[in-house]
């Protein structure tokens, strides 16, 4: 493990250092430093975090996660880092500095795994009631950041902010079936993009919300009694649709993951059914948003069962067989 002393001068020079001391009246060496994330520093004392931009390529690209931070201010329910104030000071960094609240909790990643299923869902349930919050908030009093971004061609990684906008959609749906048509039994192409396609029309339709764009179960602070005390990390915040808001990237395959999927259907049928009712949307049920993951799911079935464990291996084909039955 790198220690604190190391870890500093990788951030500040010596007049860095001594700038940042001044701006804040607290030292460096007496803060908890993260380092891990690949765009930022961030550094925390007992009641605020420090977050500092790595690069001009980082600042650019998380310039939305300063106009959010501000924006976050008005939400009076969901627990987020508000923003407490934005400093530039050339002297410490050519960048904003973001100070945030330090809000306290455990990592749900950590929580996860040693509470009862019927526990798990009820934290999902109020993950969701969250997210109905913050995605009500921005259609009343919209933040004034950006759209997501397509590249200029699709990616099974990227697959989901295509077939949710209109003008990619019907492109996106094709790609998805000549992807994946080896594993489809009966349909042919007509019949199975006509059926894919009215099931996916409702959610095509939905407004665009802000969305956080990267929750999972290392961006979720839990109180010791189970409820929901942080969402983190906003850095790849954008408008979009709302559906994306439930994508776990739960095919990512570490240890936290596993778990996850094993109890994916189950929880995210628990948020939508919250969130809907919540939101009062009646257009998209469950199954709408269940074909849209499992088309998704579809799309890394190599990779689940080549590159991973037994229980994506299972998954994967317990995956298949529902699109297959799918009416």
């Amino acid at each position: 493990m790198t220690d604190k002393k190391t870890l500093i001068k990788a951030i500040f020079n010596r007049h860095q250092k001594q700038a940042f001391e001044k701006e804040f009246k607290i030292k460096p060496i007496d803060l908890d430093i993260n380092v891990d994330g690949y765009m930022k520093h961030v550094l925390l004392e007992k009641k605020q975090v420090y977050i500092l931009y790595r690069n001009h390529q980082f600042y650019n690209y998380s310039k939305n996660e300063i106009k959010v931070s501000e924006w976050l201010n008005c939400l009076s329910k969901t627990s987020v880092p508000k923003l407490i104030k934005k400093v530039t000071n050339k002297d410490i960094s050519p960048y904003p500095i973001l100070v945030t609240q330090k809000l306290e909790g455990e990592l749900l990643s950590k929580v996860m795994q040693k509470i009862s299923e019927k526990e798990l869902m009820k934290i999902f349930e109020n993950i969701a009631k969250c997210i109905a919050e913050y995605h009500e908030q921005s259609i009343i009093n919209p933040p004034k950041i950006t759209k997501h971004k397509l590249s200029k061609n699709i990616t099974k990684e990227e697959w989901l902010y295509y077939i949710v906008n209109s003008e990619t959609h019907k492109t996106a749906l094709d790609f998805a079936y000549n992807k994946i048509k080896k594993y489809l039994n009966t349909r042919n192409k007509k019949e199975t993009l006509s059926l894919w396609q009215k099931t996916l029309e409702p959610i095509i339709k939905l407004q665009p919300v802000l969305n956080h764009n990267d929750i999972h179960e290392a961006q979720i602070l839990i109180t010791n009694k189970n409820k929901v005390s942080g969402i983190l990390d906003w850095g790849d915040a954008h408008m979009n649709n709302p559906v994306l808001e439930f994508n776990f990237n739960e095919w990512l395959g570490f240890d936290t993951k596993e778990f996850l999927i094993k109890h994916i259907y189950d929880i995210r049928k628990t948020m939508w059914n919250e969130y809907t009712k919540l939101r009062n949307i009646k257009t998209v049920k469950y199954e709408n948003i269940k074909l849209l993951y499992s088309i998704r799911y579809a799309l890394n079935t190599e990779k689940f069962t080549n590159e991973f464990s037994l229980t994506y291996q299972k998954f994967a084909r317990e995956n298949l067989e529902w699109l297959n039955n799918f009416k």
